[in-house]
């Protein structure tokens, strides 16, 4: 049975860059399981819209709390779920305002301030949704295997709590001023990238 499992997955896996409709992601021929989910962590940092946005997210929940990443994260699972499920049924573009949202939670971070809960956890919802609805744009549902969704829901979450858990870290362990100074330099950079990166997609 399980050798008729394996080979039903790689199946499966065959079929997924033949499948993969034009501007999808591609994953690769012939992969296990295990290989597509490895894949698919990797696809949210492939996207730039969705990598800035959800590293600004990350070091914004850092500066403005140091527990703020277990603070959003409920709502980041959730987005980051419904963005997965619904990417299918998505047909409008998802890179620039992505980007618009990521210059607003850069600012935000800069700003450093002493936010309500509500709005670093609706942002959180709301950037996950899009970075998993466009990690996934372009594949129909049931055409792939639940390891790549659940890879690209890893990927999301890695991409926030990293620099998350970098402020946090460093805010617990060094009394000076001068780390925070730097994430909120890095937050205003990150909103600086998203603007470059959006005026190349208005160009494009």
């Amino acid at each position: 049975m399980r050798r008729a499992a394996a080979t039903a997955t790689a199946g499966a896996g065959a079929g997924l860059a033949a499948a993969a409709p034009a501007g999808a992601h591609s994953f690769a021929a012939g992969a296990d399981a295990y290989a597509l989910f490895v894949e698919a962590v990797g696809v949210p940092a492939s996207e730039p819209p969705a990598a800035v946005a959800l590293v600004a997210l990350g070091l914004m929940a850092g500066i403005w709390h140091p527990d703020g990443m277990p603070r959003i994260w409920p709502a980041l699972i959730a987005g980051a779920v419904v963005g997965v499920l619904a990417a299918p049924a998505v047909a409008l573009p998802l890179g620039l305002p992505l980007l618009l949202l990521a210059v607003l939670t850069g600012g935000l971070g800069a700003l450093a301030l002493d936010w309500p809960r509500a709005l670093p956890a609706g942002l959180a919802a709301v950037i996950a949704a899009l970075a998993g609805a466009l990690s996934l744009a372009g594949h129909a549902w049931g055409t792939l295997p639940l390891a790549v969704h659940a890879g690209v829901l890893v990927g999301i979450n890695l991409l926030v709590t990293v620099p998350a858990g970098l402020v946090a870290g460093t805010r617990r362990s060094i009394a000076a001023a001068w780390p925070m100074i730097v994430w909120r330099a890095l937050a205003s950079w990150a909103a600086a990238v998203a603007i470059l990166v959006a005026a190349f997609e208005l160009a494009a």
